[in-house]
């Protein structure tokens, strides 16, 4: 089985500047709970969870809309495969 067989195509991204209440918004309209962040090329450099936005508001005492995307994703390494790739190995 390869990745292509599980994986969602419809994904909402969002830019490294995309603050993090514009990111939750995006996660509440599309049920889900991780968005990409993606450059100007589109290519993916990093993710945000619902648990880093609810950890980043918790230690920064800061509202949603005062923290971006990439404060967040900054000293983080992003591991990607590709759609053809088999799971499991």
């Amino acid at each position: 089985m390869n990745i292509n067989e599980i994986m969602s195509t419809r994904v909402k991204t969002c830019k490294p500047d995309s603050n993090l209440e514009m990111i939750a918004g995006l996660m509440w309209t599309n049920d889900c709970g991780a968005i990409p962040v993606v450059n100007e090329q589109n290519i993916p450099v990093g993710m945000v969870t619902d648990r880093d936005i609810a950890m980043a508001a918790m230690l920064n005492h800061k509202p949603l809309w005062s923290l971006s995307a990439q404060e967040l994703i900054r000293d983080k390494h992003l591991c990607s495969c590709q759609q053809n790739d088999p799971i499991g190995s």
